[in-house]
């Protein structure tokens, strides 16, 4: 392991939380520590203007699904006539 979270500075550890979500805990080991922190990262937000805010993310409403056409009723005088028609009885 590289370094445990408490040695990170707290850009770095600002930025990990921010990057990885509520998947944090498996990149840190539940806060031991990882293998590859994110210091260059850290830095390039932060001379980027990155305060540490979190924007909320919403995603875009789900187009409504069109219904189908409901099938008229068809009279049974016209359902022989097709059953005649397509070979279904003879």
């Amino acid at each position: 392991m590289a370094r445990k979270c408490a040695d990170c500075p707290a850009e770095t550890v600002k930025v990990c939380r921010h990057a990885f979500g509520t998947n944090w805990g498996d990149k840190s080991r539940n806060g031991e520590g990882c293998d590859h922190p994110l210091d260059d990262v850290a830095e390039a937000w932060k001379a980027a203007g990155w305060k540490g805010e979190t924007v909320p993310f919403q995603l875009p409403k789900a187009p409504e699904l069109q219904r189908r056409p409901v099938r008229p009723k068809v009279s049974a005088n016209i359902l022989r006539q097709a059953e005649i028609f397509f070979g279904r009885k003879s």
